[in-house]
């Protein structure tokens, strides 16, 4: 005979196995993860590669690296806040919880992308200027926190919480591989600056196309 002890393990596993599937059914929490996988790898790219790309590609000594490169950080707590405080501000002035929410998620995988034209040109002002405008919008995409916790079903926000924070940790996971490898092909990080854009786009797309309500999921 099975111990209660079991049997209440079993009905766990059970009902984790059925929030699970409500949860990868669902078109709009497939939106947030696709988006916060690429929010993740744009901010994996600054946390592992960049300070090397200033270095290796730009040329600049780790002085000016390091005195340069903090500021494309400092434009990322900036877009932060900028993105929580317009949002609330787009809610409290009428606009739709859908938009108010996907508005500055969209706003941010829209200009990330700009991070492709530091392969352009080998200007210090420039290229920390286009570093510091796709931080910046990697900031306005941190706001997909809000967008899930409006999505997600309340009694399955902790579980939604976990497999959000999946999507997020396997794009900051493979981000410095991939990007490893296209240098140790390429012997260039240009090609990394085009994957972490092109995943923007799909972020973008993601929200756009599979995102049609920001509203909770029934469960």
């Amino acid at each position: 005979m099975r111990s209660r002890s079991g049997a209440v393990a079993a009905g766990r596993t059970e009902s984790t196995r059925q929030g699970l599937a409500i949860l990868v059914r669902s078109r709009r929490m497939w939106g947030l993860y696709i988006a916060q996988f690429a929010n993740t790898s744009v901010l994996f790219f600054f946390l592992t590669w960049f300070p090397s790309y200033l270095v290796d590609e730009k040329h600049m000594d780790t002085i000016k690296a390091g005195f340069w490169g903090s500021l494309p950080y400092l434009s990322a707590m900036v877009g932060v806040v900028v993105a929580g405080w317009g949002s609330d501000r787009l809610l409290r002035g009428g606009m739709s919880r859908t938009w108010a929410r996907k508005l500055p998620v969209m706003t941010g995988l829209c200009l990330a992308p700009v991070i492709v034209a530091a392969n352009l040109t080998d200007s210090v002002p420039l290229v920390i200027f286009f570093m510091s405008v796709a931080f910046f919008a990697q900031g306005f995409m941190q706001l997909g926190w809000a967008a899930l916790s409006d999505i997600a079903p309340v009694r399955l926000m902790g579980l939604a919480g976990g497999t959000f924070s999946f999507a997020a940790n396997l794009g900051g996971a493979l981000a410095p591989l991939v990007i490893g490898v296209i240098i140790d092909r390429t012997g260039s990080m240009a090609g990394g600056l085009v994957y972490v854009a092109a995943l923007s786009v799909a972020g973008f797309l993601a929200y756009a196309l599979l995102i049609d309500k920001v509203e909770r999921l029934d469960a």
